[in-house]
Formats: structure tokens, C-alpha cells, sequence
């Protein structure tokens, strides 16, 4: 692998970030503005009169201060900057921080517009990447998100009962039921169906054993990670998911990154008593979709911040794919789209 992974990881998230907060930027009075879909100002104010002082902590965003359409374009704007600073190495720490909070400024006014699974791993990604360097338990703190990613990627769509997923047929639906088919989607719904049933089965694979390849030796890691890659590329080609094939393909930098033997690094520590407990309870959450019996209390008062979720993406396939058709017509008689 050219170059350190650690450094090309955290350059990678700059530029997600940067990706993220310049998208929503030209969006964000269209949507949550003044005149917007679902706008941030009376949305802060329904929470704080059901919460009181308490909405504070349920939605942490710097609209607090003043949720108006130029405060609103500010946190993009400075968000694509601390992105920049990010992919520069400068004051990398401080503008990891800032990323972190600016979007997640967003993600909690965005309301259904920043509630993807997305948007609440670059979050934890994030927010863990403040505390990142090359202590080994800095480096297996990227590698947990890692399988907890992908492995409940695979098992929500087992566990959820779903026929589709059980018998392999899943793909010969998802690419042209998926939110924004593109080009390429077209030409892989049109593969042979035994092809689409290979592929479900390698992605199963995939996603619920290789896994487990991320904690292995080197060249097991490495084998895993560019699994995994193969995996991403292949959804990043046939679909479209904004940053989120590419934040997964960056987690596997730490995956294949080695750990540097020293002195204990209390960032990484303070981290991992926080996020490890929070992490496997998200994962109990992410299997069974109840609260966990222990730290389900910490998962709670913790989940407005975004530090440690469950995932698992299309748990049920759609298998088919309502479309509205708008007519219009001249003399009432004839109507054509």
C-alpha cells in the first residue's frame, strides 16, 4: 500500500467532509431555510417548547444560536474550510473537532433530510478520527467500526426474515427499485438471473465473513479490506449513495494500517472507554432491534450525537417501484405525459 494509511485515511475524511457539507450547502435553504421543505427554525422551536431546557441535549446544534438561512450556508461554508484544513494536516486535530460539530449541527436540524445511515457514520467516523493515531488501540477502535458496519450490513437482511435476501433473489430487484439508479444500474438488472444470484451470495460473504478478517494478521487484513473495497466499488458503480461508499472504502485504510508499539495513547483510551461499550451495544441493537439490558441507558442519552450507531442497510428488498406519471391534456379528451 503507497503512503501511511493513517494519513491517507484522515485526508480521505477530509474530503468526505468537504463532499458532504458543499452538497447540503447548496441545498440547505431549499430545504431547511425560511421558505424551505422542512425548515430548522420552527422545528428548534417545537422541541424547545416539548423539552424545555432539555431540547439542548436532545438536538446539539450550533442553530441555537440562530437558525436563519445565512447561519444556515455559514456552518456549510465553514465546514467545506475545516474539511480543507483537514486534507492540508493543519491544526488536523482542531478541524476534525470542527467538522465533527458543524455537521453535526446539521444532521440534527437536517431532520429527514440528514437521518441516513450516512450521515450518522461519517458522525462516528468523525468523531472517533479526533482521537486517532497510531497507538494499537486507536487503530482496532477504526477496525471495530469496520465489522460493525459491514457484518450488520449482512446480518439485518438475514434477520429480518426477508425472502428475498433468504433465497438469493434480492439483486434481481435492487437495482432498478434502489432511490437513484444510474446508467450502469441498468445493465446489472439485466444480467442473467443465476449471475445476480452469485453475486448476493459473494456479497453475503462478504459482508458476514470477511469481517472478521479485519482483526487477523497483515496479509488477512488486507485480504479483507480489498474484499470489502470490491464490495463498495461495486455498490458505488450501481447506485447512488452519496459519500457513503467512499467513507466505507476509507474505513479500510485502518484496516489494512499498522500500529506503531509505544507509549499508551490516553486520547485513544479515553475513546475506547467510551466507545467500545457504546459501540456493542449499538450492536446488540443493530441484531436484535431491542434495548441493550446493559448501557442501554448510556445508548440513549448519547444516540443525539451520533458517536456509536447500529446499521444495516436495506434489511427488506422492494421488489417493486411505484412511479407517478403526470399528464396533461389539451381538450380533456386526450391525456399524454
Amino acid at each position: 500500500m503507497v503512503g501511511d494509511p493513517r494519513r491517507v485515511f484522515l485526508t480521505s475524511l477530509g474530503a468526505i467532509y468537504a463532499i458532504a457539507f458543499a452538497s447540503y450547502g447548496g441545498q440547505i435553504r431549499g430545504l431547511n431555510g425560511a421558505n424551505g421543505i422542512l425548515p430548522a427554525a420552527p422545528y428548534l422551536e417545537a422541541v424547545h417548547r416539548a423539552f424545555g431546557l432539555a431540547a439542548l441535549w436532545k438536538v446539539p446544534t450550533l442553530f441555537w444560536i440562530s437558525a436563519g438561512d445565512f447561519a444556515l450556508e455559514a456552518v456549510c461554508r465553514l465546514g467545506v474550510l475545516a474539511a480543507g484544513l483537514v486534507m492540508l494536516g493543519i491544526f488536523r486535530r482542531w478541524a476534525l473537532a470542527a467538522c465533527y460539530v458543524l455537521y453535526l449541527s446539521l444532521a440534527t436540524t437536517g431532520q429527514e433530510f440528514m437521518s441516513y445511515q450516512w450521515d450518522m457514520l461519517l458522525l462516528e467516523a468523525g468523531f472517533l478520527a479526533i482521537f486517532f493515531d497510531e497507538s494499537p488501540l486507536a487503530v482496532w477502535l477504526f477496525r471495530w467500526l469496520a465489522f460493525r458496519l459491514m457484518f450488520l450490513s449482512g446480518a439485518v437482511k438475514l434477520l429480518s426474515g426477508d425472502p428475498a435476501w433468504r433465497n438469493l433473489t434480492a439483486l434481481q430487484y435492487h437495482f432498478w427499485t434502489q432511490p437513484i439508479p444510474n446508467p450502469i444500474a441498468w445493465y446489472a438488472a439485466h444480467l442473467p438471473d443465476a449471475a445476480l444470484t452469485a453475486c448476493a451470495a459473494v456479497m453475503f460473504g462478504i459482508e458476514l465473513l470477511v469481517p472478521f478478517c479485519f482483526f487477523g494478521p497483515r496479509r488477512v487484513r488486507l485480504t479483507g479490506a480489498a474484499l470489502t473495497v470490491m464490495l463498495q466499488a461495486g455498490i458505488l458503480l450501481t447506485g447512488n449513495y452519496t459519500f457513503f461508499n467512499l467513507l466505507a472504502i476509507a474505513l479500510c485504510l485502518p484496516v489494512a494500517a499498522e500500529s506503531k508499539r509505544g507509549p499508551r495513547s490516553r486520547s485513544a483510551i479515553a475513546a475506547a472507554v467510551l466507545l467500545v461499550p457504546l459501540g456493542a451495544a449499538q450492536f446488540y441493537v443493530g441484531l436484535t432491534g431491542a434495548t441493550p439490558p446493559v448501557f442501554g441507558a448510556a445508548v440513549q442519552a448519547l444516540a443525539p450525537f451520533g458517536i456509536a450507531n447500529p446499521y444495516g442497510l436495506f434489511a427488506v428488498m422492494t421488489t417493486i417501484r411505484p412511479e407517478i406519471i403526470v399528464e396533461g391534456s389539451a381538450d380533456g379528451v386526450t391525456w399524454r405525459p
